[in-house]
């Protein structure tokens, strides 16, 4: 009775279910719109989607979301424009989008068996993993990984983005190419930053990092990715120590908290789950349970709940 009650508290975190999820955000069975965001399209909303049809053994939508984004975001270079909005919006691609849509597709391969999945997932990966830089620094590798093609790097200073560090993705791909074994085990030595900001600044002249000067929902995610890793998250703690006494201060996590201590806006309701899971305070628990009755249309959290969903 006791592991029954604790199932459906848990169960009670999560998004509804992922036919909830269709019929709010996928349209047309092609394409995940971003209502708080002008119902863009982005190459991360589609691999969330793949992901999230192979985790809910949907095959047939599988299939139409990955030929409308093969038509329509992908590159002659096999990545992805980041932005769509009725046409490209930005050509860059975004690499932890590709990376979701490349570990969607080996997982509809292992799933399903089609070999043209990991025929796609090959060559994506391949250009993804030209965006690593490996680097040995303090007797330890480094290895950078850019955000995109462009822009990333000025005056020998490159811009890091944690969140694009994914460790269940990068376990993965380890198992097809033992690069990734590094990048997986460079991953989790990341994570314990303490105070890890959403950006990094990578000096390959003097190697040493810079902290950049606010959190936001973008860092905030490392904690359902670590979650899906099935890692215990009790390390995160350090991780986010600066945001953790924030919230104990002033009752709400900013959408963006500087270093300074001054802040922009609130975040949205899945992130105090997130917190909670770290954390264990129950005012965390509450602040999102309160929240998550006023918030319907993000796409984004209910994507992360549903990953985070036990089947």
């Amino acid at each position: 009775m006791k592991k029954i009650i604790i199932l459906l508290f848990f169960s009670l975190l999560f998004a509804d279910s992922f036919n909830d999820f269709k019929t709010k955000f996928i349209k047309y069975n092609s394409y995940t719109i971003d209502p708080y965001n002008n119902n863009r399209v982005t190459s991360e909303s589609q691999g969330y989607t793949l992901y999230l049809c192979v985790k809910n053994n949907n095959q047939q939508l599988f299939d139409s979301i990955w030929k409308w984004t093969k038509a329509h975001m992908q590159r002659k270079d096999n990545l992805f424009s980041w932005e769509y909005n009725k046409k490209i919006i930005d050509k860059n691609n975004a690499t932890d989008g590709d990376l979701f849509i490349s570990y969607s597709l080996l997982l509809a391969y292992e799933k399903w068996g089609n070999k043209q999945y990991l025929k796609n997932f090959k060559l994506i990966s391949r250009e993804i993993k030209k965006l690593f830089l490996p680097i040995f620094w303090n007797k330890s590798l480094n290895i950078l990984l850019f955000p995109g093609k462009y822009g990333f790097l000025k005056d020998n200073v490159l811009q890091i983005y944690p969140s694009y560090y994914i460790p269940f993705i990068f376990k993965k791909f380890s198992r097809y190419d033992e690069f990734y074994k590094n990048v997986y085990l460079f991953t989790k030595s990341l994570y314990k930053t303490k105070d890890l900001t959403t950006k990094l600044y990578y000096d390959l002249i003097n190697k040493v990092y810079y902290q950049g000067k606010f959190f936001n929902m973008n860092v905030y995610r490392l904690i359902p990715y670590a979650k899906i890793d099935n890692e215990n998250l009790d390390y995160l703690k350090r991780t986010f120590f600066e945001v953790n006494n924030f919230f104990n201060k002033n009752g709400f996590i900013p959408l963006t908290l500087y270093v300074n201590g001054k802040y922009k806006g609130k975040s949205p309701y899945c992130i105090y789950k997130w917190f909670y899971f770290v954390y264990k305070n129950a005012k965390y628990l509450k602040k999102f349970n309160i929240l998550k009755k006023y918030d319907k249309r993000n796409y984004f959290c209910e994507a992360l709940d549903l990953m985070l969903k036990e089947k």
